[in-house]
């Protein structure tokens, strides 16, 4: 509005106007309201769910499987887990490069539960389910994680 101006204006709500507003960023807060509204909140509590379940139900077949989550109702759609002594940052680097699935490894800006935990130098390897994803990629996850755990045996 004041463009030559070399300092902010003073007045409200000018003060905080300042730049061009992040149109793309609104846009997508309403798609993700629109989503929501459509699908339901509880019909995609259940998808995640489901998903996480899933996941966990085969996690707890494997050896060499550490898992961190516990079934709680909500179910949340993260899983957090390790192999073994492995540290997470291989095992994330594995499940991108051979089998194209992206995850969060290390301590995700929490210093003080990894201390908890005993996974300051390992981390942990965090699975991010949503109601965008299918049964069939999370038994994709599943074969990934068996192939990394008969790997290791």
């Amino acid at each position: 509005m004041d463009s030559f101006n070399h300092s902010q204006p003073n007045v409200y709500p000018e003060k905080l106007e300042a730049g061009t507003l992040n149109v793309v960023g609104i846009a997508g807060l309403n798609e993700g309201i629109e989503y929501i509204l459509n699908k339901g909140i509880e019909d995609i509590r259940k998808i995640v769910a489901t998903n996480v379940n899933r996941f966990i139900d085969a996690l707890e077949q494997m050896d060499n499987i550490i898992l961190y989550t516990q079934r709680k109702r909500p179910v949340a759609g993260v899983v957090s887990l390790n192999i073994g002594n492995i540290d997470s940052e291989t095992i994330s680097d594995v499940l991108v490069e051979d089998f194209d699935i992206a995850i969060r490894p290390g301590a995700h800006c929490a210093p003080l539960v990894h201390k908890a935990l005993g996974t300051e130098k390992q981390g942990i390897v965090r699975f991010s389910f949503s109601s965008f994803n299918t049964i069939e990629e999370v038994d994709f996850a599943i074969n990934a994680i068996k192939t990394i755990v008969t790997e290791v045996d």
